[in-house]
């Protein structure tokens, strides 16, 4: 199977191999992001929490949106 993946805003985002039920991750530039699937088919991330999305497409995307980390907003020192 394929690890699929994208590009959005400049960010590169892999996706895991499979979309089970449960735990996984995504890689965002690199860095990992733990992902949810709950029973209902919607995801979660501790980076968001209390809100869920259809996909973990819409979830990454969020992530990359509202997170400082993610977004660039946050500078490194």
């Amino acid at each position: 199977m394929v690890q699929r993946s994208e590009e959005y805003r400049g960010k590169h985002i892999l996706y895991p191999e499979n979309d089970l039920y449960g735990e996984s991750e995504m890689i965002i530039n690199g860095e990992s992001v733990h992902v949810i699937k709950m029973k209902d088919g919607k995801y979660g991330s501790h980076f968001l929490p209390y809100v869920h999305y259809n996909s973990i497409t819409e979830l990454a995307h969020e992530i990359i949106d509202k997170v400082p980390q993610f977004s660039g907003l946050l500078r490194k020192k």
